[in-house]
């Protein structure tokens, strides 16, 4: 849909697994075995959020990320 703001998150790692999406410090979803994730926000017009992804039930994250429509 024209308009509707979507983010595209992509990293890498030595040792692929499962990862923990953050966006805005709360959990968004989880990545299996993959290095790519998109976040359909489904809303239009201006906004900002943060990112930051973290192996699964560790406290070992990304820096933050921030993306602003």
């Amino acid at each position: 849909m024209k308009g509707v703001q979507n983010v595209d998150l992509s990293w890498s790692d030595s040792q692929p697994g499962t990862y923990d999406i953050y966006r805005d410090d709360t959990l968004l979803a989880a990545a299996v075995g993959g290095t790519t994730y998109t976040d359909d926000l489904g809303v239009k017009g201006g906004g900002g959020y943060t990112y930051r992804v973290c192996r699964a039930g560790t406290t070992t994250c990304s820096n933050t990320t921030e993306v602003t429509f």
